[in-house]
């Protein structure tokens, strides 16, 4: 248990790291070094945990959709399985817009879609609304988040069919 715990917190460091370079510097100029030194680990350490920078970021992402859907309730209508969608990507507003302003959204869509069933035709109606929700958030992105999650669900709702059912 404490491994595992020690692995998590150490990933959490290299995560944060990350971010806090990208306030100052675009992800293309950062470098493992950079990372590990700015985390408080050597380099055999951060090669331990991930392979690359896109490795955390992917991971971040990963981290933030696998909280939401801990959080989520199965007998929960569409429009609050949105809203609580929007509100928690809201509490990571300044990674979700530093990923967006260093062209790392797609990290986002392949999380997204990371448990569709490819082998039912239920896949490619998830695929086709999970694009609508993605593109709706980095419009919302974007803009800086500056509409409230609220409406964002609302928004989101509007453009999928009465019979969408989120997975996530």
């Amino acid at each position: 248990m404490k491994r595992n715990a020690t692995t998590k917190m150490t990933k959490t460091y290299m995560v944060t790291s990350l971010f806090l370079l990208m306030e100052h510097q675009p992800f293309t100029a950062i470098t493992i070094s950079d990372i590990a030194k700015k985390a408080g680990v050597n380099r055999s350490t951060y090669y331990r945990h991930f392979n690359s920078k896109e490795e955390i970021v992917y991971y971040f992402v990963e981290q933030v959709l696998d909280e939401f859907s801990k959080t989520i309730s199965t007998n929960i209508d569409l429009y609050h399985y949105l809203l609580q969608l929007f509100s928690h990507l809201k509490k990571y507003q300044k990674e979700f817009l530093l990923l967006c302003q260093n062209k790392l959204s797609l990290f986002y869509l392949t999380a997204l879609n990371k448990n569709l069933d490819i082998s039912s035709h239920q896949a490619y109606l998830n695929a086709y609304h999970i694009g609508g929700i993605f593109n709706c958030s980095l419009l919302w992105f974007s803009r800086n988040m500056i509409d409230t999650p609220e409406k964002m669900a609302q928004i989101s709702l509007e453009i999928l069919p009465d019979n969408f059912v989120p997975y996530l």
